[in-house]
Parts: C-alpha cells; structure tokens; sequence
C-alpha cells in the first residue's frame, strides 16, 4: 500500500503557503498509513479529488492494520 500510494500522489497544495514542509510523497504516504503516529504531512497538504479518494484509502488500510496488528499482539 505504501508504495502504491508513494507512486500515485504528485505534488500537492499546502493548506498554509510558506508553512508546509517540504513535499515529500513518501513521507505524505507513510503519515496517512500509521494512524497512531503523526509527523504532520498529513494535516500540511490538501489533497483534491481522485488524491482524496487515495487518501482515505490509505488511511482506511492503515486503521485496518492497525487493528489487525493489536489483535494480533493481545491474543
């Protein structure tokens, strides 16, 4: 997931011009995956229209390896 989501998203516009760090779609990618961890690139970037989609594709799959990694470790 995390490599199809690095290959997909392009450039994308900050939510804030001049406060957004730098674009980085590997690191975008990696902070929508890991729901419990954020290193901001997901709150500094504003993705419109089929990057949306993409976006809470990535973030679904995340929350499902996340509970699937907790079930996994309490059982």
């Amino acid at each position: 997931m995390i490599a199809a989501s690095t290959a997909w998203f392009g450039p994308l516009q900050p939510v804030k011009l001049g406060e957004a760090p730098t674009w980085d779609r590997f690191l975008y990618s990696l902070d929508l995956l890991v729901p419990l961890v954020s290193i901001g690139h997901d709150q500094a970037w504003d993705p419109v229209g089929a990057d949306k989609a993409v976006t809470v594709a990535v973030m679904a799959a995340g929350w499902i390896l996340a509970a699937t990694v907790i079930a996994g470790v309490s059982r």
